[in-house]
């Protein structure tokens, strides 16, 4: 392990240069492992975004070791991609906890960010901040319907805005409602719809061509069901179907031109569900993936509509990339001696050649750090380095029955949601961080 400095946390790169083994993958790069810790009980890092520059950025919540809101709060750290910071920011609020779990780099140049304010209920949350050097432009706080959580978001073009998804509790008309909303470039609500008249939630946003595909599940009718929801904008050209009887939709990315891939669960059958899904939403592909690890995390796909799958277990987590047909191309398991790598999302390189896994290790540096694992898409780089294994996972990949489809049950209405201008803070913590070269 090579152990790195502290930051000063003065929002420059560190002036000494990461020393990384080559790996022997197609891009010639490095593949790594990197833990991050501030003075923290838990980093946790919930996700991971890729800039136009391969700058790499993780977001999550730290929660320290010493009482009072500066030691808690939403954080994202930038680093380039040999692993160098660029800045590290804490945002907190005086009384209430701020988490981040999802953002995205927006083609303006600005980090759209969601997460939630945890007083005595969850108001979600928005932030819009600079991704140049982290300082936060604005926050509002979202409530008045009772939002639990706001789960993921994607940047899209088509709206110039982000798009956030989630569910909602005791609305005055539904139960539990299947939510998603638009947040603009000032960072407060520009449209937001919610359906449901069953316990619904939608898991996953992607935009793919045109359009925008949405996933989730319902228990309408009583049994649950997948569901899927296309549309052309935030509200218009709306199409959905309940799709995949007793399975539940947890990630979706673009594939092709105007087609989506979403990965999911069925009820009593072992492993990952991975389907294509048309523009029109029907299914072109349906296979199912079996390895060790079966908790199903994320998706992601690239330019050449390569797939690739997180997955986590026990004791690490696994990449499986698939072709654009479904079928299996390779499988790797990341472990570490401590097998305590808790890993959930997934994100690739502007230039292709690499994956990066964010999450938590509980017993990197001290304890509860948060992690970066920088890996080929290839595949290549395996073998043992100290503590850590990376090496070929057993998988198999077989083809499902079609899924069973039929008209949703859901209706829509606009909500009424309040939003406030919160007081956070941003502070500048000091990390600690230790490299492993794989």
């Amino acid at each position: 392990m090579v152990r790195l400095p502290r930051w000063g946390g003065n929002g420059m790169s560190l002036t000494s240069k990461l020393t990384t083994i080559a790996a022997a993958g197609a891009g010639g790069g490095e593949n790594w492992y990197l833990a991050f810790e501030y003075n923290s009980l838990s980093d946790t890092s919930y996700t991971v975004r890729v800039d136009s520059n391969d700058d790499v950025y993780v977001g999550g919540f730290s929660y320290g070791t010493s009482s009072g809101p500066t030691s808690r709060g939403g954080f994202i750290i930038k680093f380039n991609s040999d692993g160098e910071s660029q800045w590290e920011k804490l945002y907190y609020h005086s009384s209430d906890r701020y988490w981040i779990d999802d953002f995205d780099v927006g083609s303006d140049g600005y980090i759209y960010a969601i997460g939630y304010a945890n007083s005595t209920v969850r108001d979600w949350t928005s932030f819009k901040i600079d991704a140049s050097d982290g300082s936060r432009i604005a926050t509002y706080k979202h409530s008045g319907s009772s939002i639990d959580q706001v789960y993921r978001c994607v940047w899209s073009d088509i709206t110039n805005g982000l798009v956030a998804v989630g569910r909602s509790y005791s609305h005055p008309t539904y139960s539990t409602g299947a939510y998603w909303a638009g947040v603009n470039s000032n960072a407060t609500i520009s449209d937001y719809m919610q359906g449901g008249n069953y316990t619904n939630m939608f898991s996953d946003v992607c935009v793919s061509g045109t359009v925008h595909f949405y996933v989730g599940q319902t228990s309408a009718s009583g049994s649950g069901f997948g569901f899927l929801m296309r549309t052309s904008s935030l509200t218009a050209g709306m199409s959905s179907v309940e799709f995949g009887n007793n399975c539940g939709w947890f990630a979706c990315d673009r594939i092709g031109t105007s087609d989506a891939v979403i990965l999911g669960q069925k009820g009593g059958v072992n492993g990952a569900r991975v389907v294509r899904i048309s523009h029109g939403l029907s299914e072109i592909w349906n296979k199912q993936v079996t390895v060790s690890d079966n908790s199903k995390e994320d998706v992601k796909t690239d330019s050449s509509d390569n797939i690739y799958i997180l997955l986590r277990g026990t004791g690490g987590f696994t990449v499986v990339c698939l072709d654009s047909s479904g079928d299996l191309v390779w499988s790797n398991k990341l472990s570490n001696s401590n097998g305590n790598m808790t890993a959930y999302r997934l994100a690739i390189s502007e230039d292709q050649q690499f994956l990066y896994v964010s999450g938590a290790d509980a017993f990197s540096l001290t304890s509860g750090a948060g992690f970066l694992a920088k890996l080929a898409a290839d595949g290549s780089g395996t073998g043992t380095f100290g503590d850590f294994t990376y090496a070929a996972e057993s998988a198999t990949v077989t083809t499902n029955s079609a899924e069973t489809r039929r008209g949703d049950y859901l209706s829509y209405t606009g909500l009424s949601l309040s939003q406030t201008s919160q007081s956070v803070t941003t502070a500048t913590p000091t990390y600690t961080t230790e490299l492993t070269n794989l």
